[in-house]
């Protein structure tokens, strides 16, 4: 609730509000003050990541002024970092999911006192390290983790069964309790959300390996369709069948 002011300070604020009048006519409005600005690096660490398919990362943040960020990297990890008073930051952001030849870029939002700054990184090559053939990760089309994995589909029409068998799998790297090396076998669930009885509504269809049809609504995966796949390893994933065993 606002309470009107006195009488009193009607008479003594005018005087003070024309000082402060005065003095703000000389000062640059909060539109008017430079935005937070940014620009940064981020490499692709070879070698520096043993057991997994993923990369190890490596971030150069530097700020115009004392910030905050958060970081997104393929995949859709995601972690937080302050830099230091002058607006730096250089170390490891985390692991990224990336296919070579398939470029991801880190995803960097910044706050600061002035305000906010967002921007997209490549994942360069660490300098001195060698470069993978390629670009950086596994040969593949999508990297898949444990856990939900957000992805567009970019593959032939196909059944779930068929675009996820065996042979389009070039690494499989196991973290549940199967030790399985065909990739089939790690492949839990994948769900699409379609619409619902009404356009505000949605709903989830899904398809789980030998599911009963009562079960499994997903028929077919679409090119250009998003879908959650559900896996408990790392999977190197490719559209058309792999020429190797």
């Amino acid at each position: 609730m606002h309470t009107p002011p006195s009488r009193l300070i009607r008479v003594v604020l005018p005087p003070l509000a024309a000082a402060l009048a005065t003095t703000l006519a000389f000062a640059p409005s909060a539109a008017e003050a430079a935005p937070l600005t940014c620009s940064g690096t981020a490499v692709n660490a070879v070698g520096a990541h043993a057991g997994s398919l993923s990369i190890r990362v490596g971030l150069t943040l530097n700020c115009d002024e004392q910030a905050s960020f958060e970081v997104i990297l393929p995949g859709g990890a995601s972690a937080s970092f302050d830099t230091d008073a002058s607006g730096s930051f250089t170390g490891v952001a985390g692991d990224a999911y990336v296919c070579s030849g398939h470029p991801q870029p880190v995803a960097v939002v910044a706050t600061g006192a002035s305000g906010d700054w967002s921007g997209l990184l490549t994942i360069g090559t660490e300098s001195g390290a060698p470069a993978p053939a390629g670009g950086p990760g596994q040969t593949c089309d999508l990297m898949l983790h444990p856990g939900f994995n957000y992805v567009t589909y970019d593959g032939p029409l196909a059944d779930p069964a068929t675009a996820l068998a065996n042979d389009h799998f070039t690494a499989v790297l196991p973290f549940g309790d199967s030790s399985s090396s065909n990739g089939a076998d790690h492949i839990m669930a994948v769900f699409e959300s379609v619409p619902g009885a009404t356009p505000a509504e949605r709903q989830w269809v899904q398809w789980r390996p030998g599911a009963p049809a009562a079960v499994n609504g997903l028929h077919t995966l679409v090119p250009g369709h998003s879908y959650a796949i559900l896996t408990d390893a790392e999977l190197a994933w490719t559209y058309a069948a792999s020429s190797t065993p």
